[in-house]
């Protein structure tokens, strides 16, 4: 299954954007990179930890974990589309929004790399948390989230 990680400050989208944009990032995944499954995770961090040029800010990350092989092509049509219907959907500024698709084998790589910075039993202990924030998230909002401050 296909990964959307979405990194943004908690807070900023109410639960009718976060719907709304869990659609039409699920919608313009499968229709310019891969029909498959895709699970998207959202990841809330503090508002004070968000900075744009030395200043507190309201940036949005959105990491699509792509296909090897990904053209160029695919990539420019799926950030057209959904910086079109982010910046609608949020009223943000499109210097706030920052997309990357990187290959599927460049993805695994950077998250196996993040999870290699923590010990095993930090892995275990964040692994932990991860799953049942997660669940309770999917449980009571409808979608999978986390926060990020922990």
């Amino acid at each position: 299954m296909k990964r959307i990680i979405i990194t943004t400050a908690a807070g900023q989208l109410s639960s009718q954007q976060t719907a709304s944009l869990q659609a039409l990032l699920v919608h313009h995944y499968k229709m310019h990179i891969s029909p498959g499954p895709v699970q998207v995770l959202w990841s809330y961090l503090p508002t004070e930890n968000i900075y744009h040029d030395y200043q507190l800010g309201l940036q949005s990350i959105v990491a699509f974990e792509g296909i090897d092989g990904l053209s160029q092509t695919q990539r420019v049509a799926l950030f057209e589309a959904i910086t079109q219907g982010w910046l609608q959907v949020t009223d943000q500024r499109i210097d706030q929004l920052v997309l990357s698709v990187p290959d599927r084998s460049v993805f695994q790589a950077m998250v196996r790399r993040n999870l290699q910075q923590v010990t095993l039993q930090g892995r275990f202990m964040l692994s932990l948390r991860l799953f049942t924030g997660l669940l309770r998230s999917r449980l009571f909002k409808g979608y999978y989230s986390f926060s990020s401050s922990y």
